[in-house]
């Protein structure tokens, strides 16, 4: 069903938000041949939900110069077909392989990799522009494995978004007791 023609190329679509099962499903009902990348999410009691690898992207295998312009235009839950200056971007068919290979691994070694910290924990930024930092652990934002922290930044509280992979948990420093009664009153012990 993917193999490619002469005059048959891939093609990137835009979807409405959360459209692209709809879109796909739409598109093979009028024989065009859909690739939507997709990974397993888990969740709680329930078997795993399929998400898409590219929120709102799928790709489409067609002739340009032989689809009619209705079948895209009135596809349900398609947005447009991604251009650049006019022109519609090409997926090369090694980058589709690329990615149906990506898939394959991810998916024999387990999926996406996951992460044990919970809202409120202390993380520690261990790479990137923020690298040594502390922050909070927010919450995750999307299957692509980013999580929302705050960052104590030049004494305000920052609410940003970096990869689960760039985080490790803060070292607990044991705290240390109250050793003055204010003032430079030294407390003294029994």
């Amino acid at each position: 069903m993917d193999t490619l023609q002469t005059a048959e190329e891939w093609f990137v679509l835009y979807t409405k938000p959360r459209a692209e099962f709809k879109t796909r499903d739409a598109l093979q009902a009028r024989q065009v041949c859909v690739f939507l990348p997709t990974l397993p999410v888990p969740r709680q009691g329930k078997p795993p939900a399929q998400q898409p690898l590219f929120p709102r992207y799928l790709f489409a295998q067609f002739d340009w110069l032989q689809i009619a312009p209705d079948l895209l235009r009135w596809t349900p839950g398609l947005l447009r077909v991604v251009s650049l200056g006019g022109i519609p971007a090409r997926m090369p068919q090694e980058a589709i392989s690329l990615i149906r290979d990506q898939l394959g691994e991810l998916e024999s070694s387990g999926g996406m990799p996951t992460h044990d910290f919970r809202p409120g924990d202390r993380v520690r930024i261990r790479s990137g522009p923020l690298q040594g930092l502390y922050a909070i652990f927010d919450g995750p934002t999307t299957p692509s494995q980013r999580v929302t922290i705050l960052v104590d930044f030049l004494s305000q509280g920052n609410r940003t978004d970096i990869s689960v992979d760039e985080l490790e948990p803060a070292e607990r420093h044991p705290r240390r007791g109250r050793r003055t009664r204010g003032r430079g009153r030294r407390i003294r012990a029994g």
